[in-house]
C-alpha cells in the first residue's frame, strides 16, 4: 500500500509540472482582436534579477504602439518638414517612440514563463485609447495656444523677445502630437495651430532689421578694436529690448565675444579683442541667437530642426584689415665691420610681409619697433674648413603701451664655409631662418 501511495504521488506531481509548462494559447499562436491593440513580449531569464520583466513588458508596449498608425494628417506640416529638411520615416519614427513613451489605459490580460523564458500580454482598448489621446490632444493644444496667445499680446506691445519666447515655448506642448491636424478655434477663427505658430513667428522674424552702426570698420593684425562693432535691432521702427545676439567671423578669423543681448535702445556690441587672420578684407556676422531665447534640450529634435530651417535677422560687417607698421634698426657686424648687406633684417622683413606687416622709416610711425644687434665671431679651422659664430640679441617693443613684449639673445648660431669671412655670412644666413621664425611666433 505503501508503494502505491508514492506512486500515484509522483504521478500526481509530474503531471502537475506537465500542466505547468504547457504554454497558453497566446503563446502560440498571437490573438486577433478587432476592439482592441496587442502587445505580447518575451525576456529571457538569463539574469538573477527581474530585469526580464520589464524587459518583456517594454517589448509587448513596443508592439502595442507599433498597432497605432502614425500617419502625417497635415499638408502643411509636410512642407515645413520638407523645409527643415526632416525626412519623413524619421519623423513618424520618432513619433512611434512618443507613443509608446505615452502609453496609458493599457491592461495585462496574462502573463507565463517556464525556466528560460517569461512572456507577457498586454491589451489595449481601441476606443479607451481614443478618449484618451483626445483629452491630450486637446489638453496640448489649450496649453499650446495659451502661449500662442500671450505671444501676440507681447507682440502688439512691441515686447519682440518675449513674443519670440512665447512663440517658441507654444511648439512644446504640441511636439507628441504633430502628426495630428491640429485643427482649431482661436478668436473665432478656425486655424491649424502648428501652421499658425509657424508662420506667425516667421513673420515675426522678417520684420526685424538688425543693422551696423558702422558697416565697415578698419583694424589691424594682430590687435584689438578699440570700440566694439555695434548693431541695432528694430521691429519696425522700435529699438528691441534682450535681443539675444551671436556674433562670429565668416571672413578671416580672430577672437571675439560671442554673445550680447540688445539694451533698451536696441544697441548689442561685439567686442573684438585680436584680429589673427592676414586677410585684408574679413567679415563680422550677426545674427539672432535662437538657442538664447529658449534651451535646446527642453525642445525635440524634429522641433529643433523646424526652429533652425526659420529665416532669421542678420547683418554683417566689414573690417578693412591692414597690418600693423614695423620700423626695424638692426646692427649687423661681421667680425667687427658692418655687412655691406644685412642678412637679418631683410629675411625677417621678408617673412612679416607674408603676414600682413608693413614698415615704415620712422620710429614715431610705428606700432612697434624691432631692434636686432648681431655679431659674428670666428671659430676654428680644421681641415680647411673654417667656422665662425653670430651672436644675436633682438627686442621687440609695443609702441602703443611702450612695453618691451620680447627680447632674447640668440648665441653660437653656427656657419661653415672654407674661408672665414663667408663662413661668418653662412652663420648670418642661418641666424636669420630661426630668428624670423622665432619673431612670427610672438608677433602673431
Amino acid at each position: 500500500m505503501r508503494k502505491i501511495i508514492i506512486f500515484l504521488f509522483i504521478f500526481l506531481m509530474l503531471g502537475f509540472s506537465a500542466f505547468a509548462a504547457k504554454k497558453p494559447d497566446w503563446v502560440n499562436k498571437r490573438p486577433i482582436n478587432n476592439n482592441s491593440y496587442t502587445g505580447i513580449g518575451v525576456a529571457e531569464k538569463d539574469t538573477d534579477t527581474s530585469e526580464y520583466i520589464q524587459k518583456a513588458k517594454d517589448r509587448a508596449l513596443r508592439e502595442i504602439a507599433s498597432e497605432i498608425t502614425v500617419t502625417i494628417s497635415s499638408a502643411t506640416l509636410n512642407q515645413i518638414l520638407e523645409k527643415a529638411g526632416v525626412v519623413k520615416e524619421e519623423f513618424e519614427s520618432q513619433i512611434q517612440s512618443s507613443t509608446q513613451a505615452q502609453l496609458e489605459g493599457y491592461e495585462l490580460v496574462d502573463t507565463w514563463e517556464d525556466k528560460t523564458q517569461y512572456w507577457v500580454y498586454y491589451t489595449l482598448s481601441k476606443e479607451k485609447y481614443a478618449q484618451l489621446r483626445k483629452a491630450k490632444i486637446d489638453k496640448a493644444v489649450s496649453l499650446s495656444l495659451d502661449f500662442y496667445s500671450k505671444a501676440e499680446q507681447k507682440k502688439a506691445n512691441s515686447q519682440i523677445t518675449e513674443a519670440l519666447q512665447l512663440y517658441l515655448q507654444a511648439f512644446n506642448p504640441i511636439e507628441p502630437i504633430l502628426s495630428e491636424s491640429l485643427e482649431t478655434m482661436y478668436n473665432g477663427q478656425n486655424i491649424y495651430l502648428l501652421n499658425t505658430i509657424h508662420s506667425s513667428l516667421q513673420q515675426v522674424l522678417g520684420t526685424i532689421s538688425l543693422k551696423p552702426v558702422q558697416p565697415e570698420i578698419d583694424a589691424t593684425i594682430g590687435r584689438g578694436l578699440e570700440d566694439p562693432i555695434l548693431f541695432k535691432a528694430l521691429y519696425t521702427q522700435t529699438p528691441i529690448a534682450n535681443f539675444p545676439l551671436h556674433f562670429s567671423f565668416i571672413k578671416g578669423e580672430g577672437e571675439l565675444i560671442e554673445y550680447d543681448k540688445t539694451g533698451m535702445n536696441g544697441l548689442a556690441s561685439c567686442r573684438i579683442s585680436n584680429i589673427l587672420s592676414a586677410d585684408k578684407m574679413q567679415v563680422i556676422k550677426s545674427e539672432l541667437a535662437m538657442n538664447k531665447l529658449v534651451t535646446q534640450e527642453e525642445l525635440n529634435p524634429i522641433i529643433q530642426d523646424i526652429i533652425k530651417s526659420l529665416s532669421i535677422p542678420s547683418a554683417n560687417v566689414l573690417l578693412n584689415v591692414s597690418g600693423p607698421q614695423v620700423f626695424i634698426e638692426s646692427t649687423e657686424l661681421n667680425f667687427g665691420d658692418p655687412l655691406d648687406v644685412n642678412y637679418i633684417e631683410p629675411k625677417l622683413k621678408e617673412k612679416l610681409s607674408e603676414y600682413g606687416y608693413s614698415f615704415v622709416d620712422m620710429k614715431s610711425d610705428a606700432d612697434y619697433v624691432i631692434v636686432i644687434d648681431a655679431q659674428s665671431r670666428k671659430g676654428s679651422t680644421i681641415y680647411n674648413m673654417c667656422s665662425a659664430f653670430v651672436d644675436v640679441t633682438i627686442s621687440v617693443m609695443d609702441m602703443s603701451t611702450f612695453v618691451e613684449i620680447y627680447k632674447n639673445t640668440f648665441s653660437n648660431l653656427k656657419g661653415i664655409n672654407t674661408e672665414m669671412d663667408k663662413a661668418g655670412l653662412a652663420a648670418f644666413d642661418n641666424a636669420s631662418k630661426q630668428i624670423s621664425a622665432e619673431i612670427i611666433e610672438i608677433m602673431q
